[in-house]
């Protein structure tokens, strides 16, 4: 069997997601000043980002999750590693690899108009993870909270764009201070956060 990494062309540009999971909820950033965003709209995405030269699957990790939400996580395998091609045409399907921990899926995402690497295929490999204990501090310019989805809300995600607000009173978790976040604006997933509610929907089916 081959490893994940055996998945990707040489010289990718490769990251690392987080699923991360807590009472049943689904945890994805609420994103901070650093990014770009319209007053009316917003995302969320998985805790993670992109690998260093000479660094493994695992420390970047674990580094991300430090460095954007102050905690470390504990990595889970999977019992199934999903591939999801950048290729609208091609099925979500299982792949057999050797990796332990295994990854819970390989996404193929492509970089949105207007963005820098527009076009560009950046792989993102998914893991399953526990937070060790609760967050208290963000790196405030890139992660502003922490939202938890239940899974019935990841698996709405890809039709719809609740408001926070609507989000947490329908059971959502929030991690972080209400006071700094504007309630009302609707998000929508991307990059991890969009896998998995690819990934969900197609088990449903």
């Amino acid at each position: 069997m081959k490893s994940i990494i055996n998945y990707i062309p040489k010289n990718a540009e490769i990251g690392v997601g987080l699923n991360i999971l807590k009472e049943e909820h689904h945890l994805f950033y609420l994103p901070g000043d650093r990014h770009d965003l319209s007053p009316d709209e917003s995302f969320y995405a998985g805790i993670g980002g992109h690998m260093e030269e000479n660094e493994s699957l695992l420390d970047c990790a674990q580094r991300e999750a430090n460095e954007e939400i102050g905690v470390s996580v504990k990595v889970m395998s999977s019992l199934k590693t999903y591939y999801l091609p950048h290729n609208k045409s091609e099925i979500i399907k299982e792949i057999e690899i050797n990796d332990n921990p295994q990854p819970y899926a390989l996404y193929e995402m492509i970089y949105p108009e207007g963005t820098s690497h527009q076009g560009n295929v950046y792989y993102i490999i998914i893991y399953k993870a526990e937070l060790i204990k609760r967050p208290k501090r963000f790196k405030k310019d890139e992660v502003i909270a922490i939202i938890g989805l239940t899974k019935e809300q990841v698996r709405k995600s890809l039709q719809r764009k609740p408001t926070i607000q609507k989000l947490i009173d329908e059971g959502a978790l929030f991690i972080g201070n209400k006071n700094e976040v504007q309630l009302n604006v609707k998000v929508y997933p991307i990059g991890t956060a969009k896998a998995i509610a690819k990934i969900i929907v197609n088990d449903m089916d």
